[in-house]
């Protein structure tokens, strides 16, 4: 028994404050831990009060034009061909023998950085599959930054692949409706043999004003832009290549004279004479304009808020007017004819649910090839991104594989080798979608290694940085590259040089001297070597700013901090007054009054 009551009385006190403490330091954590997740996941969301108060996270999503608004930038890498002329080669004219093509060598030019801009309109709350979700339209566009831009202008000038040229060499259907339109009697030929005599068969003398055309548009006496290496060669190169600005490049051209007459003869299949480059938006054309690019070719978005499933938060249930990527009849699944391959599905990559757990795998959907792909936080590997520390997605390592690597890929047609998406099925050309000077990516058996390339992890791949408890895409690096197959072409007499009077089988131009006969076959493009050509890369970029970065960890850092304290000082106080406590009770239950230790006797036998 205790011998010193008030003594024990205050050793059980000590102890049940202990205990309490100890309590304290493992219940309110824990509530605060709910409270803060609670309210993470009711301010997360887009809601219909948003929009009704026009609060500042609405305002915010309708447009970053506020000056708090965070930036976003965007650059592009261009790749200028250096030595067409070697690229194409020489074929065997006269006595002269043929001069085989050599693997492209291209110089990177960039970086041309834009401010990217937004304004999301006509948007309104509606109904999905997902819950609660918005509709809208997005007016998307660049403002070109010359200072961040070293000094370049968009009127720098490159040799690139010429890309309505390849869109007419690799598409058998495109040939056989411009034929057959022009010809009743046409029938198919296989491959590309079907181009011969393309423009000699159309009617009414387009062939004469095709050459015309493109002889004013694209240089002297040129057929498609580049001018003849040498005036004493007389073998011109624009064939394979064009000579083109980064203003052209980019935003494209109003009326392309090749696309021009096309249309003209052909308009359900050629249906406008706009060369649209890499489809971006410039600042400089009227919002009313950009507007109707956004509502007739960009098309609506529909997107999960996160209500009531919060999971679903950034979800795309619809872009580009699909929620079914199709092929051209608009009904047949575009990858493999499979439904959930070709589903729009996946976040816009800003952003996921709360609660990303280390080495976990989320989709992203990617415009750029049309399908959902996945990116994976290997090694639980984080980032920090001032002062906050974010988890590192990339793409996961089969996404850009070929199928005899990852067979599931033969869906995507990824049939030539690692490292390339494959985008002709929708694009219309022999066109690839890889990370920037092919990162992680193989040359194909039977094709050349263009040079000038000088891959890196740190500056060429894609990465996003995931803030863990809010999902929040704090930091993102997506760097894509856009190329282009060139090959041989040994009987297409369409790309021959015109002379005046039309463009029926004209006479080819030796590389001696004179000209051959009229009719005489010449395939300037029969000593190409099959080759990946890189056309450019871009780099969209962002990263919290400072500001908001403060105000995140003033909210969040701050409650997790408190959390860390309450639990600390509960944890520590606890256990130091229970043990005072105990050791209290425990001396006075062993001492008598005056000090002298009480020794129990033992039990009598």
């Amino acid at each position: 028994m205790c011998n010193h009551k008030g003594i024990c009385g205050l050793s059980g006190f000590f102890q049940l404050i202990g205990a309490a403490a100890l309590a304290i330091a493992v219940i309110l954590p824990m509530r605060i831990q709910f409270l803060l997740e609670d309210g993470i996941k009711d301010k997360l969301p887009i809601t219909q009060e948003d929009i009704d108060t026009n609060s500042d996270q609405w305002k915010l999503w309708l447009s970053n034009s506020d000056p708090d608004a965070p930036a976003k930038y965007f650059s592009f890498y261009f790749f200028n061909v250096t030595n067409p002329a070697e690229v194409v080669g020489k074929p065997a004219i006269g006595a002269a023998a043929a001069v085989p093509g050599v693997a492209a060598n291209v110089q990177e030019i960039g970086p041309f950085v834009f401010r990217g801009w937004y304004k999301n309109f006509d948007a309104e709350m509606v109904d999905s599959p997902a819950g609660k979700a918005i509709k809208y339209y997005t007016d998307s566009y660049l403002e070109f930054d010359a200072d961040k831009s070293g000094g370049l202008t968009l009127a720098t000038q490159i040799y690139s692949p010429n890309m309505v040229t390849a869109a007419l060499w690799a598409n058998a259907n495109l040939q056989t409706a411009i034929m057959t339109a022009t010809n009743p009697a046409y029938a198919p030929k296989s491959s590309y043999a079907a181009m011969v005599g393309f423009l000699g068969a159309l009617p009414g003398g387009i062939g004469g004003s095709l050459s015309t055309g493109l002889q004013q548009a694209w240089g002297g006496g040129s057929l498609f832009g580049l001018a003849p290496i040498a005036a004493s060669e007389g073998t011109p190169v624009q064939r394979m290549f064009w000579k083109r600005s980064i203003q052209e490049l980019l935003f494209g051209k109003a009326v392309d004279p090749l696309l021009a007459v096309l249309h003209a003869q052909v308009p359900g299949t050629f249906t406008t004479t706009v060369y649209p480059g890499l489809g971006q938006v410039s600042s400089t054309m009227p919002e009313a304009a950009r507007q109707t690019i956004a509502r007739n070719t960009f098309g609506v978005t529909v997107q999960a808020t996160g209500v009531p499933e919060i999971g679903t938060i950034k979800s795309l249930i619809r872009t580009s007017g699909k929620s079914l990527n199709t092929l051209s009849d608009g009904t047949t699944p575009l990858w493999d004819g499979d439904i959930e391959k070709s589903t729009v599905r996946g976040t816009d990559g800003t952003g996921f649910g709360p609660g990303v757990e280390k080495g976990s795998t989320r989709e992203v959907y990617l415009s750029q090839v049309k399908r959902a792909v996945k990116v994976v936080n290997y090694g639980d590997e984080e980032i920090e991104v001032e002062g906050i520390k974010l988890l590192k997605f990339t793409l996961e390592e089969n996404e850009l594989a070929c199928n005899n690597t990852y067979p599931p890929n033969k869906a995507f047609d990824q049939t030539m080798a690692d490292g390339y998406a494959h985008i002709q099925k929708w694009l219309g050309v022999p066109a690839f979608m890889s990370k920037p000077h092919f990162l992680d990516a193989d040359t194909p058996n039977g094709y050349l290694a263009v040079t000038g390339l000088n891959p890196n992890d740190e500056e060429h791949d894609t990465y996003i940085g995931v803030e863990p408890m809010t999902g929040v895409v704090m930091s993102a690096r997506k760097r894509l590259q856009l190329s282009v197959t060139i090959q041989p072409v040994p009987d297409i007499d369409l790309l021959v040089d015109s002379t005046a009077g039309g463009y029926t089988m004209a006479p080819c131009k030796s590389n001696t001297a004179g000209a051959l006969a009229v009719g005489v076959k010449c395939p300037l493009l029969s000593q190409v070597k099959k080759q990946i050509v890189p056309i450019a890369w871009f780099e969209e970029a962002g990263d919290i700013d400072a500001s908001s970065a403060s105000d995140f960890k003033a909210a969040i850092y701050g409650a997790l901090k408190i959390q860390a304290i309450i639990f600390q000082a509960g944890l520590i106080g606890g256990l130091a007054l229970f043990c005072c406590g105990w050791l209290g009770f425990t001396t006075a239950y062993f001492k008598k009054d005056g000090g002298a230790s009480v020794q129990v006797s033992p039990a009598p036998k």
